[in-house]
């Protein structure tokens, strides 16, 4: 059933040809991850030679970015974009896939992904593609980063601290201010709780203003209660920000005291 739902997304989300590609990508790797022998770490998606660290992990944002299509771009020209959190680089393939002229930013900290990330850039020979080995904050400086001690790479790394104990990375901080000097068309921000502080710093300095268009994972961590989600929305509102938000893998039995909240909010600036 799960297969057919997935199917359903791509042929709704996508035109025919490009669905078709897709769905022969999608039910080649789901047989291949049946497969009890393919345990290497590396892929093809959509002409794209993608390594990485952990099988079940790909395939997780392989699903969120290329079928479900969460960062689904806005229909306009797009010439330069942000990838805050992109881990193996997944995300930054999808946009030069879509927009192989535009020019990508990348911030990653998390050391146990910063080599694939590199290997997946050059190796698919992605022009106009930097890589900034940074955590982003309010504050340049450093700060520990926290990862899962189970997964190696996990996209749940996050400067916020957490509940239980996990491993750590000392790595560096820097502002996002400082890396916008001119208008940016889009931005992706995936870092696991600190995107409130990212928004800050990007406001406090007038650089919100440069920003057209953003896709904001959204994480209300039990640990970190002091960013609600409506003091968000309302730095967007602020700054002439139109937005939609829609929740990430709840349903109707959810019960959130125990649990990260999470949602996509899409915002944009449209006109104005």
């Amino acid at each position: 059933m799960r297969f057919f739902k997935i199917a359903f997304e791509i042929y709704s989300a996508y035109p025919l040809s490009e669905a078709l590609m897709i769905l022969r990508n999608y039910f080649r790797i789901i047989i291949r991850n049946r497969l009890p022998f393919i345990h290497h770490n590396q892929e093809r998606i959509m002409g794209y030679a993608v390594e990485f660290p952990d099988r079940p992990m790909f395939f997780g944002m392989l699903t969120e970015i290329y079928f479900r299509r969460f960062y689904k771009l806005p229909d306009t020209d797009i010439r330069t974009i942000i990838d805050v959190g992109a881990n193996i680089g997944l995300a930054t393939l999808y946009f030069k896939w879509l927009h192989p002229r535009a020019s990508v930013l990348c911030f990653e900290p998390n050391p146990e992904v910063l080599g694939f990330l590199e290997k997946n850039i050059s190796r698919n020979k992605l022009a106009n593609v930097k890589v900034f080995p940074v955590a982003l904050g309010k504050l340049n400086g450093e700060q520990e980063l926290f990862t899962s001690a189970e997964v190696k790479g996990s996209t749940s790394a996050s400067t916020i601290p957490p509940i239980n104990k996990e491993r750590s990375f000392r790595v560096p901080v820097r502002r996002l201010s400082d890396f916008i000097e001119k208008p940016v068309d889009f931005i992706k921000i995936d870092v696991e709780g600190a995107e409130g502080q990212i928004l800050e710093d990007l406001e406090e300095t007038g650089k919100l203003t440069l920003i057209r268009d953003m896709i904001i994972e959204y994480h209300m961590h039990d640990q970190n209660r002091g960013y609600s989600m409506a003091r968000l929305l309302a730095l967007l509102e602020k700054n002439s920000f139109e937005y939609l938000c829609f929740p990430l893998f709840s349903d109707i039995n959810w019960k959130p005291p125990k649990r990260m909240r999470q949602y996509l909010i899409y915002a944009s600036r449209g006109s104005a």
